[in-house]
């Protein structure tokens, strides 16, 4: 019978943490003024639990410090000394600023970013598109109050919005960003940095025709739906290939009118594609600024999502 008091060998957690270079994480700690009016749960071990927590699938605070204590005398395997108690982890939560920790995942996708995947067959043109979506967590009002979006019937709940970019080619995030549940979904768009010739693809949730005239002028493509209540000009039809497959049914230059932050009406010239799904027997309208490349890649593009 095993009498050890610890593991043999390098468990899994600890080849995952074992990754986080501690002098760059001691760095972090100290931009950040992160260990401030901390005694006891420094960064690390705050770090640790909330790895612990998302791995284990935890609900709750007291399921990560029961979850962690059970190891007992083998902690090292989870790279702590000791088990922090419930209300510890709690006041780090509240006081440890989220920003650190953004910091930490930013300094880990930077430095193996390019170890990632790179199998696929276009990944030059992966390497350009970036994916942008967001999911809502929802809380009960009584929890979050004031952040949740009114729904018909006047009920409503609290809630957290997480948007996420990821690019196409690393299948990793970039760069998430949360918000309240009632915020408009194009406010994550200001907090992109693209560069000329990147892709930004997303749902017609995002709608900022604002942002869209942007991108243009400064080389930035997107694609993305068309809401069905948008209001266009059609300008020019363009041609369909007859290698492109069945489905596609129109391909379009199109005007669209918005107004810019000096409340004066612009025009922004755009390009309207629209395809028919037999299967879903519904049409989808894509709309984009990229205009060099065939009617079945745009709807391709946005296949990756």
């Amino acid at each position: 019978m095993l009498k050890g008091t610890t593991f043999s060998g390098q468990p899994v957690f600890s080849q995952l943490t074992g990754m986080i270079s501690r002098s760059s994480f001691s760095t972090l700690v100290n931009e950040h003024n992160a260990d401030r009016y901390s005694k006891r749960c420094k960064s690390w071990e705050h770090l640790i639990c909330m790895l612990y927590c998302v791995m284990n699938n935890c609900t709750s605070l007291r399921e990560v410090t029961q979850g962690i204590a059970a190891y007992g005398d083998k902690l090292n395997h989870l790279g702590l000394s000791y088990t922090p108690p419930r209300s510890t982890l709690s006041d780090s939560n509240a006081c440890r600023s989220e920003a650190f920790f953004g910091a930490v995942y930013q300094k880990l996708y930077q430095r193996y970013k390019e170890l990632l995947s790179d199998s696929h067959p276009n990944k030059e043109l992966l390497k350009r598109l970036f994916i942008i979506d967001s999911t809502t967590i929802s809380l009960f009002k009584a929890i979050m109050k004031c952040v949740g979006r009114k729904s018909a019937d006047g009920k409503s709940k609290g809630g957290i919005k997480v948007h996420t970019m990821l690019n196409a080619y690393e299948q990793v995030p970039q760069l998430v960003h949360f918000t309240d549940a009632s915020t408009h979904d194009h406010v994550f768009l200001e907090k992109l940095k693209l560069k000329p010739h990147q892709i930004a693809i997303f749902d017609s949730g995002y709608v900022d025709y604002q942002q869209y005239a942007k991108w243009t002028n400064d080389g930035v493509h997107f694609v993305t739906r068309l809401k069905d209540n948008a209001v266009y000009q059609g300008l020019q039809d363009l041609d369909i290939s007859d290698s492109c497959p069945t489905g596609y049914i129109k391909d379009e230059k199109i005007n669209i009118s918005y107004t810019d932050e000096q409340k004066k009406e612009q025009v922004i010239l755009l390009r309207r594609v629209v395809y028919y799904d037999v299967e879903k027997k519904k049409i989808l309208q894509f709309l984009t600024n990229i205009f060099d490349m065939d009617t079945e890649q745009i709807g391709l593009l946005y296949k990756q999502r």
